[in-house]
């Protein structure tokens, strides 16, 4: 071969090989760039999944036995073999059921289908070979989820005394320890504690709900002694006003509210009249320190729990708030998610249509959950010294009733075989008929299988209310004092005859003497004055009628009481007491009858002497005259024929009479009380933990679970759930007392440390939300406490406890606190609404915005003015009768001013700027053309001094109601 030759082959095998290099590097290229382009399985596949498919294929449930919450149990598959096929994914069968034409056949079967874009997320990562992330766990089972565990006090950790200087030393509040060692950790050294004019003033609105008064603040100031909060702590529980304060913090979570509709027409569609008895059990029980379980379990059924305490029968409060006129399925719907959210911490609602995506709650638990209430009804029951507001009515479509003015709401069962039945897509015309009627019981993965409901008996008196004595003694007192009415009409009627004669007798005795011009009478005065004694003989007939009607009517109630023991308490003859009784109300029908006929005869009477006055030549009025005649004859008739038929039928033989109240069913089903009593049970782990966390809440402006109302797996984690688990085995340890808490949280250093920190402070940097309270959080009032403590400085505020609800629009002139007024999903407040009052359809935790109506409001509303002109009034007459130039008299109007709202004195800066203030108000005020310092008039509003200087001092502290520090708790 020639050199030539050789040549060429060794070019041709180079050229050969680097084309083999550059195919194998666009290979290379193209698969690198295929799997580079590739859908990310832990960015967007997993996530995807969670999202739509583990509900029915992860840990909580395995339909065809399919999970799909890691690769491998995609790779392994369920009952149709592998659903994952990297080599050929036009078999998978996971992609074919997500492009599946049928909707029956497509996956996931509920919500809008995935789309092109995400199916194809999952079909490139199939053909770049289905490979898991580094990290493929499997989803998490639910029921192993903290909140599902019972809580357990922990151990304290090491003593950190020696590490942190956030606990003193010998120091055994749990909350600080556990606090302490975090900080430790955190490398975080807290800030010192407040002092203690800015702790007295925070512990008042903590505990009170408004600031404490100059008094009481110099009281606290002077007291050295080392246990002086602790005994001022110990103080405030024991005052009234904390029941209202923390009354509206659980008003807040168990959605209180008043009856709302068409309040125009009136026409109750929702919640119910009566309602505001429930409010102030609230704020009555918390006073008396009764345990949160107790609690519970009146508002879900004292009427089976406690069936004949008539002042704990209204907590049922919680469930008539949910009912609504039109639709039962809403108050069922309404009572199974709230009573969830409220005590539970659970997303009930969420099984409505389907299983629970995340939590351990079936489709039918949300059914078994819902036949505890199923029975229900609404019962209106008599409240002493009351007028018997009537039996509830149960509304008929297009009923329009207004509210009763008396007596007191709140539930029972009705139904006792009341059946509950299983639906599909939240619509109850959906009825799953296959489906058995479903049994009542908590969802099954917390309670187990084991799950007893038994029947309670009710005492008589609560199956009949007329059996009690306040019922008995009420109708008896108003029918005695009937009939003393009855009397004193008949000697008033009586007296009319006499007088009405006597002036007969005269006219007959001047026509038949000697007659003179002067004293003559006419003969159309003798015949009126006739018909005068005839109508009035008639009226003392009519009363002598109603006098026997009323002592019938008391004769007859006697009776029926009566009988009514013998039938029910077996005492005597029940069947001759009862025939006794049914005669003794025929006997009231019978003098009813002859009242009745009474009074007819005297309208009969006056109406034949209305004809005969009538002028004849007026044929029209004429006429009209005789057509009211002959009504008035057939009344007459008609009254007599009822008495004949009244008299005949007083010898029948009948046992029938009215009874004194309306009959309920003599058992109750015990659903509600069973429930009751698992949801306050030690071995529920959720309620005690729910109850902290609204406590924690409330004091420290952020709960120890962000979400309040959701402890389940979507829900946020404890921040601290060994404090969270601690306080809440406190709780139940301890007789679950609400005060007990808290004792333990306000003595706590984490709680009484100030709210300002220095920027540099190294908490700023670690630790800049304060999530390990290591200083206090400053806030904002809340909407109600603005307004009361507007009151309260003024000295203006109204302590009245309890009652029926106030219009909302006397809300400036009505100085009692804000829990007091109406409030429903139609209308509050304005004031409140302003300063994020309440939503009444949800509220397990308040938002706080900063508006500018909120500035205007404390500026010039009437509220602000109003009780501002008070306050100035009562400092100047506390300090101008002393001695001294006036600088000195303004400066002691405005050092009290500061007292009285701010609760400490002004700072140098604060003294010079409002003094500068005053001068310049009144030099303003003093240049100001006197037709415009006459406001126009304003009765709501305190009219404003004539006097300058004190209008001055009026504008001071109107504005004082505006400082940062007396709208923010720090």
């Amino acid at each position: 071969m020639s050199p030539v030759t050789q040549l060429q082959r060794g070019w041709n095998h180079r050229r050969k090989a680097r084309q083999r290099w550059l195919t194998l590097l666009c290979l290379w290229l193209v698969v690198a760039t295929a799997k580079a382009n590739a859908a990310d399985y832990a960015q967007q596949i997993k996530p995807l999944l969670q999202h739509r498919c583990f509900a029915c294929h992860g840990a909580l449930k395995q339909e065809a036995g399919l999970r799909l919450d890691t690769v491998a149990a995609m790779r392994i598959g369920g009952d149709s073999g592998p659903i994952v096929e990297p080599e050929n994914p036009e078999l998978s069968i996971l992609l074919k059921r997500l492009r599946h034409s049928d909707p029956s056949q497509r996956m996931p079967p509920e919500g809008e289908p995935l789309s092109d874009k995400q199916i194809g997320w999952i079909e490139s990562w199939m053909k770049n070979g289905a490979e898991p992330s580094q990290d493929d766990r499997p989803q998490a089972n639910p029921r192993d989820h903290w909140a599902f565990q019972i809580p357990k006090q922990t151990a304290f950790p090491d003593d950190p005394t020696t590490q942190s200087v956030s606990l003193k030393p010998g120091s055994l509040n749990p909350i600080d320890r556990f606090l302490a060692a975090k900080h430790f950790q955190l490398g975080i050294k807290p800030v010192e504690l407040a002092d203690k004019q800015m702790l007295i003033r925070r512990l008042f609105i903590d505990l009170l709900g408004i600031p404490p008064t100059p008094d009481e603040v110099c009281q606290f100031l002077i007291d050295e002694s080392p246990d002086a909060f602790e005994r001022l702590v110990e103080q405030l529980l024991a005052r009234p006003e904390y029941g209202e304060r923390w009354g509206r913090h659980w008003m807040d979570v168990w959605r209180y509210s008043d009856w709302y509709g068409r309040r125009a027409v009136p026409d109750v569609m929702n919640s119910y009249p009566q309602i505001w008895r429930w409010r102030d059990w609230i704020v009555r029980s918390l006073n008396e320190d009764k345990g949160y379980d107790r609690m519970l379990m009146e508002m879900l059924a004292a009427d089976e729990f406690c069936p004949t305490e008539d002042d704990n029968l209204v907590a049922t409060g919680f469930l008539v708030r949910n009912w609504y006129k039109w639709n039962y399925e809403t108050w069922m719907k309404d009572n199974v998610e709230h009573t969830g959210k409220a005590f539970l911490g659970l997303t009930l609602n969420c099984a409505h249509c389907h299983d629970h995506k995340y939590d351990p709650i079936s489709h039918e638990d949300y059914f078994r959950f819902r036949a505890f209430f199923e029975p229900l009804e609404l019962r209106h029951d008599r409240v002493a010294h009351q007028a018997d507001p009537g039996p509830f009515k149960k509304y008929v479509y297009a009923e329009s009733y207004g509210p009763m003015k008396t007596g007191a709401i709140r539930v029972f069962d009705e139904k006792l075989d009341a059946q509950t039945f299983m639906y599909t897509g939240g619509d109850a015309r959906n009825r799953m008929e296959a489906k058995p009627p479903i049994a009542p019981g908590p969802p099954r993965s917390l309670c187990g299988t084991e799950f007893v409901v038994e029947p309670v008996s009710l005492p008589i008196d609560a199956s009949y209310p007329g059996l009690k004595e306040s019922v008995r003694q009420d109708e008896l007192r108003q029918s005695s004092a009937d009939l003393e009415q009855a009397k004193t009409a008949i000697s008033a009627a009586t007296a009319a005859v006499e007088l009405s004669q006597a002036k007969l007798d005269e006219l007959r005795a001047q026509a038949t003497g000697p007659a003179t011009a002067a004293n003559q009478p006419t003969l159309e005065s003798i015949v009126a004055a006739d018909q005068a004694v005839i109508l009035a003989r008639v009226s003392a007939r009519i009363a002598d009628a109603a006098y026997s009607l009323t002592q019938a009517k008391l004769d007859s109630l006697r009776s029926r009481i009566a009988a009514d023991d013998a039938r029910f308490r077996d005492i005597g003859h029940p069947e001759h007491l009862a025939k006794l009784a049914s005669r003794a109300e025929r006997h009231v029908k019978l003098s009813s009858a002859l009242h009745a006929v009474a009074v007819a005869e005297k309208a009969l009477m006056s109406a034949e002497q209305k004809l005969a006055s009538t002028d004849k030549s007026d044929e029209a009025k004429l006429n009209a005259v005789e057509q009211d005649v002959v009504k008035v004859e057939q009344a007459y008739h008609s009254a007599r024929k009822t008495f004949d038929a009244t008299r005949t039928a007083l010898n029948s033989e009948d046992a029938n009479y009215s009874p004194l109240s309306p009959s309920y069913p003599k058992t109750s089903s015990g659903r509600r009380l069973a429930l009751a009593r698992w949801i306050a049970s030690r071995e529920n782990p959720l309620t005690a933990r729910v109850a902290i966390n609204h406590i924690w809440l409330r004091h420290f402006g952020q709960a120890l679970v962000e979400t309040t109302d959701n402890l389940g797996v979507q829900g946020k984690l404890p921040e601290h759930p060994e404090i969270l688990d601690w306080l809440a085995v406190e709780l139940m340890n301890h007789g679950w007392s609400m005060k007990h808490i808290h004792r333990i949280v306000v003595n706590s250093q984490a709680y009484q440390r100030r709210s300002a920190a220095r920027e540099d402070h190294p908490g700023q940097a670690i630790d800049s939300e304060n999530r390990n309270y290591w200083r206090a959080t400053a806030r904002r009032m809340e909407a109600e406490v603005v307004r009361d403590s507007v009151l309260a400085c003024s000295g203006s505020l109204d302590k009245t406890l309890g009652g029926p609800e106030i219009d909302p629009a006397a809300w400036h002139t009505t100085p009692r606190r804000s829990l007091y007024f109406t409030i429903h999903g139609e209308s509050k407040m304005q004031f409140l609404d302003t300063f994020d009052g309440p939503n009444v359809c949800d509220c397990y935790r308040r938002t706080s915005t900063v508006l500018p109506q909120q500035a205007l409001a404390m500026t010039n509303s009437e509220l602000s003015v109003h009780y501002g002109r008070i306050l100035a009034k009562r400092i100047s007459e506390e300090i101008l009768p002393s001695q001294g130039s006036s600088e000195g008299i303004e400066q002691r109007f405005v050092s009290q001013a500061f007292q009285r709202v701010i609760n400490r004195p002004p700072s140098e800066l604060e003294m010079q700027y409002s003094l500068q203030f005053l001068r310049q108000q009144h030099q303003l005020l003093t240049t100001t053309p006197e037709d415009q310092l006459r406001l126009a008039g304003n009765k709501a509003i305190a009219p404003a001094a004539s006097e300058l200087a004190q209008r001055a001092r009026e504008n001071l502290t109107i504005s004082l109601f505006s400082h940062n520090d007396f709208v923010t708790v720090r």
